[in-house]
């Protein structure tokens, strides 16, 4: 990495670093008002434009990310009606065939003279997550 040579003077070092500050500065309050972009002068009004269109820029950008997300939210929201409507179907058939197996298997455990745990059906166990809930 490049340094300076050693026989430099720190004074011409801090006016360097200080006119860098400076035109920072008077950069970010030229973009920030609009009347010291006036006293400031030509240079300073350029400053504020481009800060303008810089600006007008991210909020398009941002109209943008925001309308994208909005057909991102409808996908899944359509997504999640489909797979909901799905799960409701499954269930329905789920329990048609589900309780009369139970109910014969129940009855020929009996006539063995076997002992069945406690039924419990596949929409007991169906509980929607809570989000936080670790």
């Amino acid at each position: 990495m490049p340094t300076l040579p050693p026989e430099t003077p720190g004074w011409i070092v801090l006016a360097v670093a200080a006119a860098v500050g400076l035109k920072y500065l008077a950069q970010f309050l030229s973009e920030a008002s609009e009347s010291v972009a006036k006293v400031l002068g030509p240079l300073a009004r350029r400053w504020r434009e481009r800060g303008e269109a810089r600006m007008k820029e991210r909020a398009d950008t941002d109209q943008r990310r925001v309308s994208s997300m909005e057909s991102d939210l409808e996908y899944f929201e359509k997504r999640a009606e489909a797979s909901d409507k799905t799960l409701r179907h499954f269930m329905a058939w789920y329990a048609r065939c589900d309780q009369p197996f139970h109910r014969e298997l129940t009855i020929r455990a009996a006539e063995a003279g076997c002992d069945l745990p406690d039924w419990e059906p596949l929409s007991r166990w169906r509980e929607p997550e809570t989000a936080g809930s670790e």
